[in-house]
């Protein structure tokens, strides 16, 4: 049903896997990995929010680490100081906790982000993101974001990157993240438009906004957060955003169903405009 769509959609590299990897001062190493939609030949990326707060503040606590470290040794270097004087100005600085970020790396289809800019809408869960160094693929073409709603009862298919670890650790001598294993492999998952969710978010100022999901049978899978789902002439029709648990209330064990919440492509659109970047729709 669906095997045409995604092929065209993978070999033209319309999704791509967001991969997230941090050291912690005691020397642990962390990775994780969501999903991006390559919206177009400039390099503009729509993820989930969640996934650019994640890239933002992890690199914000490096740089807050980095800076400590650079004063540590300006202190130490200091031969003007006296010893209490060096020890109290070294005291003042605090201590780094075990569980703080020492170095953070982000890399998208493989390629290693070392400067992007980019925007997050919190309250709508959308990220909008372009590496700075990021190479298009070789064969892109931009996917087409379908105009036309979803409709009940219609059939999707959801694509992302969930039951993937790669091995990674840090290298002290080059003073880097080095990893092993193989091209992140896509994970496709089918279900049906169950129903639509509109939610209204207020600001302080007054103002008012609508988020517009659109809940699909089927969870999405850690992993697929920032892919798209798409019907089967492979239109984008939403963005992985986040699951919900239902319970049923079935004796006599608690029972849940997990649905998908998709931001449907009305959301997308209106972001991009907002922003100014191309896209194809129809």
């Amino acid at each position: 049903m669906f095997q045409k769509a995604f092929r065209e959609l993978a070999n033209h590299h319309a999704f791509l896997p967001i991969e997230i990897a941090i050291r912690l001062v005691n020397g642990e190493v962390r990775h994780g990995i969501g999903a991006g939609i390559l919206v177009n030949d400039e390099g503009w990326i729509l993820t989930a929010g969640h996934i650019m707060n994640a890239i933002h503040e992890n690199y914000v606590a490096e740089k807050k680490a980095k800076a400590r470290h650079q004063k540590v040794e300006e202190i130490k270097s200091n031969t003007n100081l006296s010893r209490e004087e060096r020890q109290a100005m070294l005291d003042g600085l605090g201590e780094l906790k075990p569980s703080d970020i020492s170095d953070a790396a982000v890399g998208v289809a493989a390629q290693g982000i070392v400067k992007y800019e980019g925007t997050v809408y919190t309250w709508a869960d959308i990220g909008v993101m372009r590496a700075r160094n990021f190479v298009i693929p070789k064969g892109y073409s931009p996917p087409c974001f379908r105009k036309q709603s979803a409709e009940i009862g219609e059939m999707i298919c959801r694509v992302g990157y969930p039951f993937y670890k790669r091995e990674v650790n840090w290298d002290e001598e080059r003073g880097c993240f080095v990893s092993t294993g193989e091209i992140v492999p896509p994970f496709v998952n089918e279900g049906i438009v169950s129903r639509f969710v509109r939610q209204e978010v207020s600001f302080r100022s007054g103002q008012k906004e609508y988020v517009e999901f659109m809940e699909t049978s089927s969870p999405g899978l850690r992993g697929q957060s920032g892919g798209p789902l798409f019907d089967q002439e492979g239109k984008i029709l939403g963005m992985q955003s986040q699951t919900h648990s239902y319970a049923l209330d079935l004796a006599p064990e608690n029972q849940f169903l997990n649905v998908g919440w998709a931001l449907r492509t009305v959301m997308l659109i209106r972001m991009m405009d907002k922003l100014k970047i191309s896209y194809l729709a129809d």
